[in-house]
């Protein structure tokens, strides 16, 4: 059976996964050993949703072949939001051509 018929109850791609799972191979994961997978994940500098997304990706190749493993665990920070100070604000609109500033 195919990878996309296997992950049809996903919400993610098939292609998606296979871009992950090439960049884990990119990055010296041997994809047939969970540990190493887990030991390149922890090695990768990149935010704890990249490497969550990553880890679920895995989890999906080992669903097709059949096999499993116990999935790390990352908690996605909450960003804080940029809220530009009134100052700002009177800049962006001063910045603006004339015809567009009238709206603001």
């Amino acid at each position: 059976m195919a990878l996309n018929e296997r992950t049809k109850d996903s919400e993610t791609p098939p292609g998606h996964i296979v871009s992950t799972l090439k960049i884990l191979m990119r990055r010296g994961a041997d994809l047939t050993d969970p540990e190493i997978v887990k030991e390149t994940l922890s090695r990768i500098r990149a935010a704890d949703s990249t490497k969550r997304m990553y880890a679920i990706h895995y989890e999906a190749f080992l669903k097709f072949l059949g096999r499993t493993r116990e999935r790390p665990v990352y908690k996605q920070k909450d960003k804080n939001p940029f809220i530009p100070t009134e100052e700002e604000v009177d800049q962006r609109i001063a910045g603006l051509p004339q015809n567009l500033a009238t709206l603001c």
